[in-house]
């Protein structure tokens, strides 16, 4: 019978054990095998009834890791043909075990390899204590255990005793049988490690231990150094090991042993997985190399950084005794990883070469590192995090904890330090990556700052990633990109090689320069044929020459300063030189960057040609000399941006239609094929000429083929499109594009994304477009959305091109539509997972009629509908009917074409959901429907569960549905039918958008996966309050018949929101699971809610509307309307209903937030009360927003907030954690404490270093110890009285405990409020020693248990308040001086950085001693590390004005203010906020004050007003830390000013909007004379003016002028300094309105026109339309203005100009006051948005009645010239009066909308 035949058929009993097991595996959530991941239903159904010819089944092969869920693989083979009868199980578990070992691969032939040539790898015998090297063995004989038969034990123990018995020399030894050995002498042989114990629990229950102890035995030779296990697991083990590092005694041994047993016997071997064995771990070789090793330096920080340095060779750390050992006395196990896919030989030779890498880096350690190399490093570091200019990669990921690990470190050849990495970094802080690695060792030393870099740098590479092996390929499949030669100027390939024999440029001596330059040139002058030519070395040639080639673009310059500060350039000339051919055609440079850059290059596009001259370079000098590789980074370079291929495929090309935006704009387009633009001469350049460099973008994780494949096919993509550009656009169709844009703009009535996004610049940039192979238009894309003006989306693609051709519009579409799908972000390849994970949401068939999944298909051989001819048609309905016809099995069924179809079946059709309508008119207008009904049709099965609705709006759109909730049925099948499909048919894909689909809605995934589902409870209060349930679970609420239907019967349609950025499989589960929550919820519903308790919900209601005293957000949000649809709600799990979640604050009227959540659920069923209250609680976290994912950060970058221990007593931060296991406290019961109190101590009694510590259960504590841990603030007291009435105290101490760690600077309080509180403190200000030690906890204990969480709220917690980040990051401090008016003037300062301040024991405490508590605000909307990032912040700023305050102020300037608050109470005339704001209490508050950096005073805020009395305002910030100094005299003043902006409101994100959604206001030129629009920016870099020293004048107006001289089209202009202008050009350009004069007499007396006129100047472009002040009022005034009404071109002018500056330098800005200038009037946008305007029949009652009717408007009303001035010839200045409060675009629009509302009624005045 052949294996894997049904014979008699299996056991009924099996198949159920089988189908039990699968439920099991899939059911336990902590299961995480291999055989649960790989073991899908498929896999079931196709092998539970297969037999080998032993008869083992399935079974036999599953059962160990069905009964044992731990196991990490979790199968055996019980027979050698198990591996083939059961390969659709054991093949993906071997490919993922084994690293990626496919089906379609062969492991090599058994290679032993020769011994010798291995060496002792530790001859000193310092760090190896032994070394061990086994093999496994199966003989072809016999079956593997289970099936051995005790007869079988006793011929194999016969058969192997005796040849091991006949062993001579060395090998010479005993044979000892278990059977009849004594119990004493078989533990001493396992207590000594040579004999194994019995099977244990994972091999009895593969039933490997049968007849024990038969058969089994052990032989070891005389010496004890070669043994043999008989019978354990393989049928033999064959060891060899001893003492020391000699692999080559060991191995040799090892070789020797199974060389002479293979005589006698025969091994079970598979052509296809080598030596076959019990285990497939073990498969392959079967070889583990090891030795036992001690390497105290390289393993100072554990196991896990021991592990990281190992991967680098493939080996594995394992502790002294094995795995999940420790290492005692810092003994560990090292060993090779790989079994499968190499050699015996390479097994071995991969541990022996890693071991002595390990051991050189080891020897490094020990020699050390020069102090003042260490120094340097840190001085660096510090340096780096110092620069405000630095950005470099090096900055990002050179954290303090990455210093520590590293500075001490060096390579262990060459000695090279982390200095020699860094060097280059830290001496030129505008570096874009800022390392360069010193010799190839370095990236293995410095793994740790190279690994993230090189991530970052090259996409997303991974340390774990392994870079493809070298493929070169077939250069003869590329052709000319440019036959033509009309694009394509040059073509120029390189490479970069460096040589094994050499380190690299830094250790380079002057004798290696010479011996390479002999090595190399000697190579070259051997090529022949079109590679002959000459090597010219630098050494002897003379400059004139030099410079000609390097004019020539042949020869490279002497390393710039970035490789001169890496040490790259030593000893040059010596070593360096260039080759090249006869034709010029192909280059070799030596000894500059690399060792070798070999480069092929030629004039025209044949990428066959150059490439295939690469190649042909590459090979011939490869035969002569070895490159250096690595297994995981490729090609090494000196600099890790190289790595990999180190291929830069480029051409040189000119692109002059599609480049007409400028460079930016075509490396948009350039995006899309993953190639980069630069200038001409590189990196940093301009196109001359309108010539371009483009290239390959990656380098790393794909081959040298693939890499320049991907330059060839952009460049393809890009020449069509320019191609397509050269064409043209009708007129006619340019004409349709821009009245269609205008038709959008004008309608009031119109929403659509496509009105949103298609800006003038952008019908600008696109109407001229087409695509290149239909030449679909800008038309095509919108036409449907511009015919139907009630369109929510209102584009189509008419062709896949379309989506790269008109990305400047359909990607802020996507964007938007898809939930923030960024144009730089990547669809997950299609993963369409195993159906059978998922099961029938609705068993019982109650809730659920019907389930449908359906995914759309464009095939790649055809257009999209609007661009398909009739014959295309034709051939798709014979292309994809024909496929279908041929589907079997469930899928068999019938195509019926709409051509010749009766009308009366296509209506039945239609009637029965089956069918299709013709296109609805979005489509008829987007010309979907051409040619109706050809190629038109629909395919079923005869089940009809299976649908296929061909050329419809998509080619194909498959679908699958059936009666019932069984998405695993429903899915299966879908998936079934596109494997299926796609076996015949290629699909429309882009690697970043996924699916290609018609309309964007539908693409990625393209799936929508719903249900027909009556919810009748839920649904109670309609469709918006179940949408406002499901979106909880992103879910999509449907009427019966779709999007704006109505839910006939109660029946609605449920499906999946997402289909972008997530794979089918996710998307399909999102709705599986929401559904399942939806049903468990209309569950908790039908139950019902006692009477009892609606009652005490509706009297609770009514006490909290009655009690004048209480203030909580319960009583402010719980309205009756949120009673009435809450009352009767239950959560599914636990039955919690509304009285769970309010009694605490009913009962406590004085709480301030009054509800907790008793479970989970609570926050999905109960949303419509807590999510209100969370919003509120938190800041505006709103009902769709979304915390961010968890990031504890790196601690190392903050520091100590109080290096002198002056203000800071202690530093305390904590987190929350409630278990998933567990439910809240309200519904734990006494069974759930105790396990959950095991579980805990559990963990943390395992706890290890500075975490280590005893955990204290409350049960049994003594009243005494309590009290006193309560005392020291260690121990929470019994829940307080708003806890007791949230029923959080039950069982009370019954699992509570404290654990601490011995120092007592690490806590956990369990079950106290939330599961846990963990908690990092000590005393003094080290932030970074706090919350290091928190990250470090939190790490730990999450290894162990999982944590609730909930992907929109964060970190799930019993109070709403903590929900989010959990944390809470506090410091104990001191600050006499700031809180000497008390707490509450003390928060006043603190509400600046987002702090909240209580007494010293928490809140509602008073301050002892005056102890403050000061924490964070912030919880939620923000990760971890930025919340205690805020705490450190704003600690370290508190304490820099404390100090400020303790300089003091000089007395005559207290005497001053005292004298000026006099001064302007007595004035009657004077009526500025200032007088009105500046109360007595206020002075003697703020009198003492001065800023921290600069040390202005009060004096200073307030002297121009006390001198000007007639002053509007009266204040001016000398400062910017002014705002915050003197907080109570400019918070009122602002409020007053900016309408009622108060200290608690924040001004929202600069938003400059859009500018061409405004136009023209005065489109006939009649009323408006001229548009204005300024705003003010300060430099971050300088102070305000009154603190501007000459120098700092100076230098700001170099950096100004240098960032303006620079503009370009029509900002392009002049800067004027003020120095040295005339007197009669400078009042000319007053007069003309364009210069500034000397401060008035208002600033002259703040101060702000010192060192006149330094500093000052003005810039103004060519048409004189944008202008910058430079040192006037503040420090920039940026204006834009022309001639009439036009606010699109004035405003454009402005951002374009505001975004150019704001590149090249940083604005002063804070979080809750916007732009910061030196008057407070101009806060926020510092917009200031204007016309000169004549409206004569508005203004006839003057300027006082003009006014009035611009306030209904909120615009402000001035004269001619300004402020309080006459409006000359009836001409008005107008402008908008908001600056905070509301964003830029916000701002200029009041101003636009007001002015056209003006100009309306002034019209209106004119017809009377």
């Amino acid at each position: 019978m052949m294996p894997g035949a049904c014979g008699d058929g299996v056991d009924p009993s099996v198949v159920s054990y089988l189908e039990e097991g699968y439920k099991k595996l899939q059911s336990d959530p902590k299961c995480k095998s291999l055989l649960k991941r790989h073991l899908t239903k498929d896999v079931l159904e196709k092998l539970k009834n297969k037999k080998t010819s032993f008869g083992s089944t399935l079974k036999d092969v599953v059962q160990s890791g069905v009964e044992n869920l731990d196991s990490g693989v979790g199968v055996y083979a019980p027979d050698a043909e198990a591996y083939s009868v059961f390969a659709d199980l054991f093949d993906p578990i071997i490919e993922e075990y084994h690293g990626g070992f496919k089906r379609t691969d062969r492991h090599p032939p058994c290679t032993l390899g020769d011994a010798s040539e291995f060496g002792d790898v530790d001859p000193e015998g310092k760090y190896v204590v032994s070394t061990r090297i086994r093999c496994g063995r199966s003989l072809r004989k016999f079956p593997f255990n289970p099936n051995m038969t005790e007869g079988h034990y006793k011929e194999m123990e016969d058969l192997v005793s005796g040849t091991l018995k006949g062993m001579t020399g060395e090998l010479k030894g005993t044979f000892y049988p278990l059977t009849g050995m004594t119990k004493e002498v078989q533990q001493q042989l396992i207590d000594d490690h040579f004999l194994f114990k019995e099977g244990d629990r994972f091999l009895q229950k593969a039933n490997a231990c049968r007849y024990w102890p038969t058969g089994r035995g052990i032989f070891h030779n005389d010496s004890k150094t070669f043994l043999v296990w008989v019978g354990e697991e393989d049928h033999m083990r064959i060891i060899s090991m001893q003492k020391g590092g000699s692999i080559r005694e060991v191995y040799g041994r090892l070789v020797k042993a199974v060389n002479e047993i293979e005589k006698r016997m025969e091994f079970s071997h598979d052509d296809r997985l080598g030596f076959l064995t019990f285990c497939p771990t073990n498969l392959g070789t079967t070889i583990r190399a090891s030795v036992h090793i001690k390497l105290p330096r390289l393993s100072a920080g554990g196991q896990e950084a021991l592990q990281r340095v190992a991967d680098r060779f493939q080996l594995q750390v394992r502790g002294s005794a094995g795995e999940h050992s420790e290492a005692v006395g810092g003994l560990y196990d090292i060993s090779n990883k790989e079994r499968m896919g190499l050699t015996e030989f390479e097994a071995v030779g991969k541990m022996y070469r890693g071991i002595a890498e390990l051991i050189k880096m080891e020897k490094a350690l020990e020699r050390g590192v020069d102090p003042e190399v260490v120094k340097y490093v840190e001085d660096g570091f510090a340096k780096l995090q110092a620069s405000d200019s630095c950005h470099s990669l090096l900055k990002k990921h050179l954290t303090k904890e990455v210093v520590d690990r590293l500075k001490n470190l060096s390579t262990p050849s060459f000695g090279s330090t982390l200095k020699d990495v860094i060097q280059s970094g830290v001496e030129n802080l505008d570096s874009g990556v800022g390392v360069y690695a010193p010799d190839a060792e370095a990236y293995s030393v410095f793994a740790d700052l190279f690994d993230p870099i090189i991530e970052e740098y090259h996409g997303g590479f991974k340390r774990t990633d392994r870079h493809p092996p070298c493929t070169l390929g077939d250069a003869s499949e590329f052709g000319d990109v440019d036959p033509e030669g009309k694009y394509v100027v040059s073509t120029r390939i390189r490479c970069g090689r460096s040589l094994r024999k050499f380190p690299f440029n830094p250790n380079m001596t002057e004798g290696h320069y010479k011996e390479m330059e002999d090595l190399v040139s000697g190579t070259l002058k051997g090529m022949t044929g079109e590679l002959k030519g000459t090597f010219y070395p630098l050494t002897g040639m003379t400059k004139e020459v030099q410079q000609q080639l390097i004019d020539d673009h042949f020869l490279f310059k002497e390393g710039d300063r970035f490789l001169q500060k890496a040490n790259a350039c030593r000893y040059w000339p010596t070593g360096r030189g260039i080759f090249h051919n006869d034709s010029k055609t192909f280059l070799v440079w030596v000894g500059e960057e690399d060792h070798m850059r070999i480069i092929s290059m030629q004039k025209g596009g044949s990428i066959r040609e150059v490439y295939g001259r690469l190649v042909k370079a590459v090979n011939e000098i490869e035969k002569r000399m070895e490159f250096s590789h690595d297994d995981r980074l490729g090609f090494l370079t000196f600099c890790p941006t190289n790595l990999g291929t180190t291929i830069r495929a480029s051409v040189h090309i000119k692109l002059p239609r599609l480049s007409a935006g400028g460079q930016e704009a075509l490396q948009r387009v350039a995006d899309r094929f993953q190639l980069q633009v630069r200038g001409s001469a590189g990196e940093h350049s301009e196109a001359v000429g309108g010539l371009y460099d483009i290239s390959n973008k990656e380098r790393m994780g794909l081959t040298e083929f693939e890499a320049v494949g991907k330059m060839y096919r952009g460049i393809g993509e890009l020449i069509k499109m320019e191609k397509a550009l050269e064409r043209g656009v009708d007129p006619e169709v340019v004409k349709y594009v821009e009245d269609g844009f205008a038709k959008l703009q004008a309608s009031d009535s119109c929403h659509s994304l496509l009105k949103k996004h298609l800006t003038k610049e952008v019908v600008d940039r696109l109407k001229n477009l087409s695509t290149p192979s239909f030449g679909s238009t800008l038309k095509d894309v919108i036409q449907s959305g511009v015919e139907n003006l009630d369109s929510g989306v209102g584009v189509y693609a008419p062709d896949a091109e379309a989506y790269s051709v008109f990305a400047d519009l359909f990607d802020p579409i996507i964007e938007e539509y898809h939930g923030g799908f960024k144009r730089t972000d990547r669809h997950p390849p299609c993963t369409l997972g195993d159906a059978s994970e998922f099961g029938d949401v609705d068993p019982e068939g109650k809730y659920v009629v019907s389930t449908r999944i359906r995914c759309g298909r464009s095939l790649r051989k055809f257009p999209f509908n609007p661009n398909m001819t009739e014959g295309h048609y034709k051939e798709m309905e014979d292309l994809v009917s024909g496929t279908l016809k041929g589907m079997t099995g469930e899928l068999k069924g019938t195509f019926y074409p709409l051509t010749g179809m009766t009308k009366e079946v296509q209506q039945q059709l239609i009637d029965d959901h089956f069918l299709f309508k013709e296109g609805d008119r979005f489509l008829q207008k987007a010309n979907a429907c051409r040619y109706w009904p050809t190629g038109r049709g629909i395919f079923h099965n005869d089940s009809k569960t299976f649908l296929v609705w061909v050329g419809e709006e998509d080619h194909m759109r498959i679908i699958s549905m059936q009666k019932g909730g069984s998405i695993r049925e429903v899915y299966g099948r879908l998936v079934k039918a596109v494997n299926e499909i796609e076996k015949r048919m290629e699909f429309s894909h882009d690697d970043r958008l996924g699916f290609l689909t018609f309309c964007p809605t539908n693409l990625g995934t393209t799936i929508r996966a719903s249900v027909h589902i009556k919810l009748p409870r839920l649904s109670a209060g309609g469709q918006e309050a179940l949408q406002r349930v499901a979106d909880r679970f992103q879910l999509q609420v449907r009427g019966s018949a779709g999007e704006h239907s109505e839910a006939v019967g109660g029946l609605y349609d449920i499906s999946n929101k997402e289909r972008m950025g997530l794979t089918e499989f996710e998307a399909v589960g999102k709705m599986y699971r929401g559904i399942g929550e939806l049903i468990k919820m209309e569950k908790a519903l039908e139950r019902g809610v006692d009477p009892e308790v609606v009652k005490y919900v509706e009297d609770g209601f009514a006490k909290l509307q009655a009690s004048d005293s209480c203030h909580s957000l319960l009583k402010k949000h719980l309205t009756k309307e949120v009673v009435d649809r809450l009352k009767n709600l239950s959560t599914p799990s636990f039955g919690s209903t509304l009285k769970d979640v309010i009694q605490s604050g009913v009962e406590n009227l004085d709480s301030g937030v009054g509800v907790y959540a008793p479970d989970a659920e609570a926050y999905s069923v109960f949303a419509d009360l807590f999510d209100p209250i969370i919003e509120e609680y938190h800041g505006g976290f709103k009902r769709t927003d979304r915390h961010p994912p968890c990031t504890l950060g790196d601690a190392s970058e903050f520091g100590d907030v109080d290096p002198e221990g002056k203000y800071v007593v202690s530093t305390r931060i904590r987190c929350g954690r409630s278990l998933r296991k567990f439910p809240f406290n309200p519904n734990m019961t006494e069974g759930h404490y105790k396990e959950m109190e095991d579980l805990v101590s559990g963990t943390l009694k395992g706890m290890t270093g500075e975490l280590k510590g005893t955990f204290y259960p409350l049960t049994g504590m003594t009243k005494e110890v309590q009290q006193q841990l309560i005392d020291d603030h260690f121990l929470f007291k019994e829940g307080d009285r708003f806890l007791q009435k949230a029923n959080a105290c039950r069982y009370w101490p019954t699992g509570r405990g404290i654990f601490h760690n011995d120092s007592k600077t690490f806590l956990v309080w369990v079950g106290e409020e939330d599961h846990m509180r963990i908690i990092s403190m000590q005393k003094g200000g080290s932030i970074r020693e706090v919350y290091g030690r928190l990250v470090k906890a939190v790490n730990e204990i999450e290894k162990r248990m999982e944590f609730s969480h909930d992907d929109r709220l964060g970190f799930l917690t019993f109070c709403p308040t903590n929900l989010g980040t959990t944390i809470r990051a506090s410091v104990h401090i001191k600050l006499p001086r700031l809180s000497a008016g008390g707490q509450e003037a003390l928060q006043r300062v603190a509400d600046r950085f987002q702090l909240q301040v209580r007494g010293s024991a928490g809140e509602h405490s008073e301050a002892v001693g005056g102890l403050y508590d000061i924490s964070n605000k912030e919880r939620m909307g923000l990760t971890e590390f930025e919340a205690v990032g805020k705490m450190y912040r704003g600690i370290g700023e508190l304490i820099k004005m404390e100090k400020a305050l303790e300089r003091g102020v000089d007395p005559e300037v207290v005497k001053y203010v005292e004298d000026g608050f006099a001064k302007l109470q007595a004035s009657d005339s004077c009526h500025s906020l200032l007088k009105k704001h500046l109360t007595k209490e206020v002075v003697d508050r703020l009198k003492n004050l001065s800023t921290p950096s600069f040390g202005s005073t009060l004096k200073d805020v307030i002297q121009s007003g006390v001198e000007n009395l007639d002053s509007g305002v009266g204040v001016y910030a000398p400062d910017a830390e002014a705002y915050s100094v003197f907080a109570d005299l400019f918070d009122p003043i602002i409020e007053e000013y900016h309408g009622g902006f108060k200290r608690t409101d924040r001004h929202p994100p600069c938003t400059l909007g859009d500018a061409s959604e405004f136009g023209d206001v005065d489109p006939e030129g009649k009323y408006v004379v001229s548009t204005r629009i300024r705003c003010g920016r300060s430099l971050r870099k300088f102070p305000f003016n009154p603190n501007m020293t000459e120098g700092h004048y100076k230098e700001m107006e170099d950096l100004v002028s240098g960032t303006l001289k620079g503009m370009t089209g029509e900002l392009k202009g002049t800067f004027y300094p003020l120095t040295g202008m005339t007197k009669e050009v400078q009042q000319q350009l007053i007069d003309d309105h364009f210069l500034f004069k000397e401060g008035d007499r208002f600033l002259q007396k703040a101060n702000a026109c010192r060192y006149w006129p330094t500093g000052r100047g003005i810039f103004h472009n060519d048409s004189k339309t944008f202008l910058v002040w430079v040192g006037e009022e503040d420090h920039m005034r940026i204006i834009s203005m022309q001639k009439g009404g036009s606010i699109r071109e004035v405003y454009g002018r402005l951002v374009k100009a505001v975004n150019e500056i704001e590149k090249r330098m940083e604005f002063s800005h804070d979080d809750r006051l916007g732009f910061l200038t030196f008057c407070p009037t101009n806060l926020g946008t510092t917009i200031r948005a204007s016309v000169h305007i004549k409206l004569p029949r508005l203004s006839a009652g003057g300027q006082e009645a003009l006014q009035r009717v611009a306030d209904r408007f909120q615009l402000q009303v001035r004269g001619s010239a300004g402020e309080h001035s006459e409006a000359v010839g009836g001409l008005y200045d107008i402008s908008n009066k908001e600056r905070m409060g509301l964003t830029e675009f916000e701002a200029v629009g009041k101003m636009y909308r007001g002015i056209g509302e003006l100009i309306k009624m002034e019209k209106e005045l004119e017809a009377k």
